[in-house]
């Protein structure tokens, strides 16, 4: 029998952007897109896409990310695309649903480099001023809670 040949990491972002699209609306994901403003190096659209599946009456998810320091998100992306061609998430129990995070960092990943358009690290530079008091006590945290807290669980 004949050996089925790995799955190669895709050349651009954009050739793992559109498999990673293809295969959450496949999987009958939601998807959301979230374009950022500047383009990958062939003019083309760069953008973190959020594929989501929560059944009603979740009250568990499981968030999966890639590409928060970009060029790593080729990997990334590569096992994403692979868990929803392959179904791994369609016998998951019913009150848990996932969210799959593509490219954090998409400028990162379309350029080859670990850092986002600013050079910044966006790992290493996550910076927290515990001088202001716990992270829920930030002037900004009402802003980030409706961004990651899903509006069920409030």
């Amino acid at each position: 029998m004949a050996k089925k040949s790995p799955q190669r990491l895709s050349a651009s972002y954009a050739e793992a952007r559109e498999k990673f699209l293809k295969a959450a609306h496949g999987a009958n994901f939601t998807v959301e897109s979230h374009v950022h403003p500047l383009k990958v190096p062939d003019g083309g659209e760069l953008a973190t896409d959020v594929a989501t599946f929560i059944p009603p009456g979740a009250t568990k998810v499981i968030v999966i990310t890639s590409g928060v320091h970009g060029v790593e998100g080729y990997l990334g992306s590569a096992l994403q695309t692979k868990a929803l061609e392959d179904g791994l998430f369609a016998n998951l129990p019913r009150d848990t649903g996932v969210v799959l995070v593509h490219a954090l960092n998409p400028w990162g990943m379309a350029h080859f480099t670990r850092t986002n358009e600013d050079n910044v690290d966006l790992n290493r530079n996550f910076l927290v001023n515990w001088a202001e008091g716990a992270p829920a006590d930030h002037p900004l945290a009402a802003e980030v809670h409706k961004i990651f807290v899903a509006p069920w669980t409030d």
